[in-house]
């Protein structure tokens, strides 16, 4: 009986020893380490597409007028969108008289195109929120439902 207890005292401790030796001794794992944030790269700046290189012709063009601030273009198709940002003290006669000059310049320079000039505030702020989305490279098809909004509020002028 001593050697039973013996044998079962053995295997029980065989047993034990086999259980801790293969569990117990796994190796640590470590916790997961935050991976380090992807480093920006700074973008290359596309070349200017035809449109865009219009819009800034355009923009200068409009700029060159006097009593015109700050001028903005955009180019949809065959139109020209020009927001102007003028002086405050101008009055009405004086604003449409810059708007004309500024209309009568850019069509002389892009004939095929169909200009359209404001300086109506709301609409120049949208037009310039579209040249700075095209600026960073996004399509003109992503701004359809602005420009359509620009449209609505801006009557052409024809020569």
């Amino acid at each position: 009986m001593l050697l039973s207890k013996k044998a079962v005292t053995a295997m029980m401790t065989l047993v034990l020893g086999l259980g801790l030796f293969a569990g117990g001794c796994s190796a640590q794992k470590k916790p997961m380490e935050n991976p380090a944030p992807p480093v920006k790269q700074p973008q290359a700046k596309m070349p200017a597409t035809d449109d865009q290189r219009i819009a800034q012709q355009s923009a200068k063009e409009a700029d060159s007028v006097q009593g015109v601030n700050q001028a903005t273009a955009v180019v949809a198709g065959k139109r020209i969108y020009i927001g102007l940002d003028l002086g405050a003290n101008m009055n009405r006669q004086q604003t449409d008289k810059v708007e004309k000059t500024v209309l009568d310049r850019v069509k002389k320079r892009h004939s095929g195109y169909m200009v359209v000039v404001t300086s109506d505030i709301d609409t120049v702020t949208r037009i310039k929120n579209v040249a700075r989305g095209i600026g960073e490279g996004k399509p003109i098809s992503s701004f359809t439902k602005e420009i359509q909004e620009i449209d609505n509020r801006m009557k052409p002028r024809s020569k």
